[in-house]
């Protein structure tokens, strides 16, 4: 039942924060140099500025940015309407997300071990061809539940990727007295869509039905994710640059 659920996750998360603790670095924490305050709108000034003359950093926030609504619109409202509409209810919905969920951890491990092996560019994007617009289409196409867990899984596997590459060009991007700022930034563009994301499809699916607005929804992420590969500056997502140097 719900509550059993809901005692599940708040152990999951209290043995979460006990494994952190456990395998944080030795130093991790320690004081660092006091820095001049700052105000809240001269801070979002110089994260915009910095973000601006990093066409990459910009690109990926936007890019992130829609993902995350289109996401939202996906498991908020799109996912429980398929459940209802194709008989399989909240177990499948469950189901499918537990896979997924799994599969990326998988994924993430993989990444670690040997993604810096590979073209970031090339594997990023084909992680997200493959995490992004076909969990959208097998709902649409009324597939049996064992084909799409079976989507679920590979998507999950995939999306694995996606975090560490994307960790990484910030980490090698960003300067250490202005990491927190613009990674708090980033953070703010990529969840600035997430509370649209189910009003949005609510509203599609109200007008429209389920399978076109899950067709729709699944292009748009194909092309969000897709199209941008095109341009230049994607392109110096396979050059490493050197960490940036602590502030004095």
């Amino acid at each position: 039942g719900p509550i059993a659920a809901l005692g599940a996750t708040a152990a999951a998360f209290a043995a979460g924060s006990v494994l952190v603790a456990w395998a944080l670095p030795r130093g991790v924490g320690r004081p660092v140099a006091q820095q001049e305050p700052l105000g809240y709108w001269r801070s979002q000034r110089e994260s915009l500025a910095f973000v601006r003359g990093e066409p990459l950093l910009l690109a990926l926030m936007l890019m992130i940015g829609v993902t995350n609504l289109l996401d939202a619109a996906f498991s908020q409202v799109l996912a429980p309407v398929w459940g209802r509409e194709s008989g399989y209810g909240p177990a499948a919905i469950g189901l499918n997300s537990a896979v997924m969920g799994a599969a990326a951890v998988v994924g993430s491990l993989a990444a670690t071990a040997f993604a810096h092996r590979l073209p970031r560019r090339t594997v990023f994007f084909v992680a997200f061809l493959i995490a992004g617009a076909p969990r959208f289409l097998v709902l649409a196409s009324g597939a049996p539940l064992w084909s799409t867990v079976a989507v679920f899984a590979v998507s999950g596997l995939a999306s694995g990727f996606l975090n560490p590459i994307i960790g990484a060009v910030e980490f090698e991007r960003i300067p250490r007295h202005l990491l927190g700022r613009v990674t708090a930034f980033g953070d703010s563009m990529a969840w600035a869509g997430i509370p649209l994301g189910g009003l949005l499809a609510g509203l599609a699916v109200a007008w429209a039905g389920l399978v076109p607005v899950l067709v729709g929804a699944g292009a748009a992420y194909f092309v969000t994710t897709m199209a941008p590969g095109l341009r230049r500056e994607w392109r110096e997502m396979d050059r490493r640059v050197p960490l940036p140097a602590e502030s004095p």
